[in-house]
């Protein structure tokens, strides 16, 4: 049993995406679209790692696409209000306790988060590097 988990972007349309694999013959056969950001490919990977771990399928392959703008990420969708106002807000919170970020948008974001982590928490890079190795393939 074949379960690719397809990696895309919010770019491409679903039916776009689906046609890559069907250009491919690969029909008949569930796909799963994936869109996380920056961490769109280890999520990709992640779900297709869990899908042959506990036995939903034999095999997966996790495909990526990605298609970007130039210039740092921004939204494509101008007619409606950002999903991600209250986190950019409290990405701003957390920047005018800590000391300003000036970094693009997306991984100033994430930084603000472990900041956020490391001040209520304790902890520093280190744990960092270990949960990445504790979670490497």
């Amino acid at each position: 049993m074949l379960s690719p988990v397809f990696e895309a972007d919010d770019i491409l349309t679903f039916p776009e995406s689906q046609r890559a694999l069907y250009n491919l013959g690969l029909t008949h056969i569930p796909i799963i679209n994936v869109n996380n950001n920056c961490s769109t490919g280890s999520t990709a990977l992640y779900q297709a790692n869990n899908a042959v771990k506990f036995g939903q399928v034999d095999c997966a392959l996790a495909l990526g696409f990605e298609k970007m703008q130039p210039g740092s990420l921004r939204s494509n969708f101008n007619d409606r209000p950002s999903p991600m106002i209250p986190l950019a807000q409290r990405s701003r919170d957390v920047e005018d306790y800590v000391g300003g970020n000036h970094g693009p948008h997306a991984p100033r974001m994430f930084d603000n988060a472990a900041q956020e982590y490391f001040m209520r928490y304790g902890g520093g890079v280190e744990h960092l590097a270990k949960i990445g190795e504790h979670l490497a393939f």
